[in-house]
């Protein structure tokens, strides 16, 4: 187990390309840290420079409050599982696991020992004597993982462990990979675009783009409470509303730029309903960010906790876990739709909820669950 200090590290290739910058982040003693971001955002550029794969350009890396630098990948004491697997075809299950041990000239006493723990630990006893290419890709995935935790290192690295695994397969070593963490208490740091893995994995999220970290906080915090509309599109499923408010005679009124006419009003609130929402500004684009679950049917008890709206119905999504309705804001004159939103928006429905295709319902969107960017 270890510390990791990462000080102002950036790094720019030969072409000029700035891959990091000013990137900085400590990790306690087993804590496990998820990097989230889109392809070439610089997270596994950022991994390889923490394991010493990959020399940086500016910037520091400590281990333990030591200066790693200029030490070899060998001697940093860290393990590195990647989506590729990397076992050596002609060795047997237990001489992949043990390899690490093996070219340490570890006594095969103690050599066995580590290996039948770490298959036990994996469920892998049974196929120890079996070639990669006898194995699955669950197993597989095990096995490189056995090989990583068999050193005890300080540090844990995956770059995207499970992104060439079916999604059943990448639920099952994502709950390997927690139980392992949890009971080696090991630092680790994971890289991956997939934000289901971010969020059911880490102890605290960081997101990327374009070699910054945008946002770092623990799971929840970034779901509910992201600084930017980037971030809040990749901790979770987002609807947008784009419009204006308009101040008129104490009311908010919201009107929707990507209604057909864009000259009526959504929904008005009194202002002082909404004065405590970050992000809140007047007669200019703004846009509503929200999760399905933060809109309902159901009116809910306290004054001014929401705002309502009208919505037509355009189709509902049964998961089995959880049922989704595809709504459309609109307005309604005299019973008729005068004018529609263009985008989707997504509600969560509760088991015991229905409504009907095709039908005009009213939403209730909680205030305080409301981001404004």
């Amino acid at each position: 187990m270890a510390t990791l200090s990462i000080n102002n590290v950036s790094k720019t290739y030969h072409n000029g390309h700035k891959a990091l910058t000013n990137i900085c982040l400590d990790a306690a003693d087993g804590e496990f840290i998820v990097i989230v971001g889109p392809s070439g955002c610089g997270k596994t550029t950022l991994l390889r420079i923490i394991s010493g794969l990959e020399d940086l350009t500016e910037g520091e890396i400590l281990m333990d409050g030591v200066k790693v630098n200029d030490v070899p990948p060998k001697k940093r004491e860290i393990s590195m599982v990647s989506q590729n697997f990397s076992l050596f075809p002609n060795m047997s299950l237990y001489k992949n696991i043990a390899f690490p041990l093996i070219i340490s000239a570890e006594k095969s006493q103690i050599i066995k020992e580590k290996v039948t723990e770490v298959s036990r630990l994996l469920g892998l006893t049974h196929l120890q004597e079996r070639k990669p290419s006898q194995l699955s890709g669950g197993e597989k995935q095990r096995t490189a993982l056995g090989r990583a935790i068999i050193r005890h290192p300080k540090l844990f690295l995956f770059d995207e462990p499970l992104s060439g695994l079916d999604a059943g397969l990448r639920q099952d070593i994502r709950q390997e990979i927690a139980k392992i963490q949890r009971y080696l208490k090991t630092t680790t740091i994971y890289v991956t675009h997939d934000q289901d893995e971010a969020m059911s994995l880490a102890d605290r999220v960081i997101v990327m783009k374009d070699g910054l970290i945008l946002q770092s906080g623990k799971p929840m915090t970034l779901y509910s409470r992201p600084n930017s509309l980037f971030v809040a599109n990749f901790t979770g499923k987002l609807n947008t509303l784009r419009g204006i408010f308009s101040n008129l005679d104490g009311q908010l009124v919201f009107f929707p730029v990507e209604m057909n006419n864009g000259n009526e009003a959504l929904f008005k609130e009194p202002s002082q309903h909404l004065t405590g929402v970050n992000g809140l500004s007047v007669n200019k684009e703004v846009t509503l960010a929200f999760r399905p679950e933060d809109l309902t049917v159901r009116k809910p008890l306290r004054q001014g906790s929401h705002i309502s709206f009208t919505a037509l119905v355009s189709s509902i999504e049964y998961k089995g876990y959880e049922k989704i309705a595809l709504i459309k804001p609109c307005i309604v004159k005299h019973h008729e739709i005068n004018d529609i939103y263009s985008c989707i928006l997504f509600m969560r429905l509760s088991q015991d909820q229905y409504i009907e295709r095709e039908s005009l319902i009213t939403v209730y969107m909680y205030i305080d669950r409301l981001s404004i960017f």
